[in-house]
């Protein structure tokens, strides 16, 4: 008989990442896509179950691909239209009348960074149309290490931060060497990517 693998597969207690809630097609789909990019490719799940308990690299690249992190900027037009219009003014307000001078927000599930720089740059509009100021600080959190490293550098393409107008473009973001847009410290020092 075959003896077992006793590593621990993306384990929660190791992790701290509880995959149980997931779709059993969604999960499925990932294994597979992670067994058909394999030199040679795994042809079974015990195969690659064996192949994960020599590769602890794969363990992480099948991690990765289990979190699906999908983000843009302005990603939801109709929310962002609604909190720029309506949640930011009356946040703002409630703490002027309370005279408080820090606003705190937490971005759960951050990725790459975009929603929470959205957030910065809407409020950062919104303070400077009332000549206003408070200390702000974005909490963006992720439970991808990879993706908080990418979300502090602030560094995206073009065609990623094309929902933005020419001119917040050119206010919020400098245009790197390479091409590539990163956004102007003003806003990066408003966030603090971490781990939840």
């Amino acid at each position: 008989m075959k003896k077992r693998c006793n590593t621990l597969f993306i384990n929660k207690e190791e992790t701290g990442i509880d995959f149980s809630m997931y779709k059993k097609n969604t999960v499925l789909r990932r294994l597979e896509k992670r067994m058909a990019l394999l030199d040679p490719p795994s042809q079974t799940m015990e195969e690659y179950r064996d192949y994960l308990c020599k590769e602890a690299e794969e363990i992480v690249e099948l991690q990765r691909d289990l979190l699906i992190g999908v983000t843009q900027f302005l990603r939801d037009k109709e929310a962002f239209s609604i909190i720029e219009e309506q949640v930011i003014p009356q946040l703002v307000e409630r703490k002027i009348h309370s005279q408080e001078d820090e606003i705190r927000i937490w971005v759960a599930g951050c990725s790459t960074g975009q929603e929470a720089y959205t957030l910065a740059i809407l409020l950062h509009d919104y303070l400077s149309t009332i000549n206003r100021y408070f200390d702000v600080r974005i909490f963006a959190t992720d439970i991808d290490r990879h993706a908080i490293k990418r979300a502090s550098q602030g560094i995206y393409e073009e065609a990623e931060v094309h929902s933005f107008s020419a001119a917040q473009i050119n206010e919020y973001f400098e245009q790197t060497k390479h091409g590539s847009y990163q956004v102007k410290k003003t806003i990066r020092k408003m966030i603090v990517f971490c781990p939840p």
